[in-house]
């Protein structure tokens, strides 16, 4: 379904997979076994992209960026095989980030939002 023969086709892939493949109402739960060790590490090195970008929820852009930022990694060596410049991509990437919408609170983790908003709550409201 994804082709990487042109630049249009990497965005096209993210858009299918978060219409598609990552159904926000499906609750999916990994475990590290699953994966390679480079992979894993993808998978963690993307919720902390998503956490250094205040963005709420770790998004597919989130782990091309963590993808793409392992040097020896497959993806890289995929998009070259492909005639894909990696650091044009890469910074591609990290502008689309940038423009995604961010959170106001500093949160350990972005699946804990609602537990951070509770707390930056209650400490700016409480009294000395």
């Amino acid at each position: 379904m994804c082709d990487a023969t042109n630049r249009y086709s990497f965005w096209f892939c993210l858009l299918w997979i978060q219409a598609y493949a990552l159904n926000p109402l499906r609750v999916v739960q990994i475990e590290q076994g699953e994966f390679t060790e480079m992979a894993w590490q993808a998978i963690t090195a993307a919720v902390d992209v998503a956490r250094d970008s205040k963005q709420q929820v770790v998004e597919p852009e989130h782990l091309m960026k963590a993808l793409l930022e392992q040097r020896n990694g497959l993806a890289r060596r995929i998009f070259a095989k492909a005639g894909i410049d990696n650091t044009a991509l890469l910074q591609a990437t990290e502008r689309f980030i940038e423009r995604q919408p961010k959170v106001r609170w500093t949160c350990a983790s972005p699946s804990s939002t609602v537990a951070c908003v509770l707390v930056e709550c209650s400490q700016k409201f409480s009294r000395p």
